[in-house]
């Protein structure tokens, strides 16, 4: 009994260990498709961390995910870090900005 235990802990750890590594990969990969987009842009604004919260198409508000979120002079730009879902919007189509809680 103590040997699966055992072996079960091991499997654990592993699975773990692999899940970060391929969140470090993603991450990465990430990174560099944002140099690579952005190379050359005016960047007035940028958080590796931004959380997306809501969007009003979505019908009500609700946790969506973490990500880059960049304004440019041109764009506001957020694309998340887990699943590749990138939002672009227009500087022209902003109509106000708020904070929230």
């Amino acid at each position: 009994m103590k040997y699966i235990i055992g072996i079960i802990a091991i499997v654990f750890v592993v699975i773990v260990i692999r899940f970060f590594v391929h969140l470090k990969r993603k991450l990465d990969e990430i990174e560099a498709n944002f140099q690579k987009r952005f190379a050359g842009k005016k960047i007035r604004f940028l958080d590796k961390h931004a959380l997306y919260i809501a969007r009003e198409s979505d019908g009500y508000s609700h946790f969506r995910g973490q990500g880059y979120l960049v304004l440019t002079e041109d764009e506001l730009f957020f694309e998340r870090q887990l699943v590749k879902r990138i939002i672009e919007i227009p500087i022209g189509s902003i109509i106000k900005v708020e904070k929230t809680r």
